[in-house]
C-alpha cells in the first residue's frame, strides 16, 4: 500500500531512501578482501636465462611467493617451428621462500626457444606436449620427469 503524498507533509513522514553509503561500504570491503585473497596466493615465475647444447638446455628460473602445497611445474624447449623438443615436469615442495632453480632439460635437438615455466597445483591443468608426429619425448634425469616417467 502506498502512502499518499499529502500525508507525508501533514504527519512529517520522511521517505525512506536506499542506503547507498552502506552498500558502497560493503562493496569496498568485499573488493579489498577479494584482492588480498587473490594476490596473497599467487606465485610469480620468471625465466632468468637458458643455454643450449646439441641435446640439452640449461634453464635458470625463479619463483617468488609462497608455495603452500605440492606444485607441479612444466619446463619446455622448442625448435624454430614451435614443436617441442624437450618437455619435463618437476614437483616443487611447499615452501615460503623465493628460490632460483637451475635444471638441465634433455632435448632431441638444439633448442631455438625456451618457454617460461608454467606451474599448477593440479598436474592435469598443465598444458600437454606438442612434439612432431612420431617423436617420443626424451627421458629426463631426476628431479625432472618426462610425461611417461611420472611416478
Amino acid at each position: 500500500m502506498e502512502i499518499p503524498p499529502h500525508l507525508y507533509e501533514r504527519y512529517g513522514i520522511k521517505q525512506r531512501r536506499f542506503p547507498w553509503g552502506i552498500a558502497l561500504g560493503f562493496s569496498i570491503i568485499a573488493l579489498v578482501l577479494g584482492y588480498a585473497l587473490l594476490v596473497g596466493q599467487q606465485v610469480s615465475i620468471r625465466l632468468i636465462s637458458w643455454q643450449t647444447t646439441v641435446n640439452t638446455v640449461s634453464i635458470a628460473w625463479r619463483y617468488e611467493g609462497e608455495v603452500s602445497s605440492a606444485t607441479w611445474c612444466l619446463l619446455e624447449a622448442q625448435d624454430e617451428n614451435r614443436f617441442d623438443i624437450g618437455f619435463a615436469l618437476i614437483e616443487l615442495s611447499p615452501t615460503d621462500t623465493n628460490v632460483t632453480l637451475t635444471h638441465t632439460l634433455t632435448t632431441t635437438e638444439t633448442a631455438f626457444a625456451v618457454l617460461t615455466p608454467v606451474c599448477s597445483d593440479d598436474l592435469d591443468r598443465l598444458p600437454g606436449s606438442f612434439f612432431k608426429p612420431g617423436v617420443l619425448p626424451p627421458a629426463q634425469l631426476p628431479p625432472l620427469f618426462a610425461p611417461w616417467q611420472l611416478p
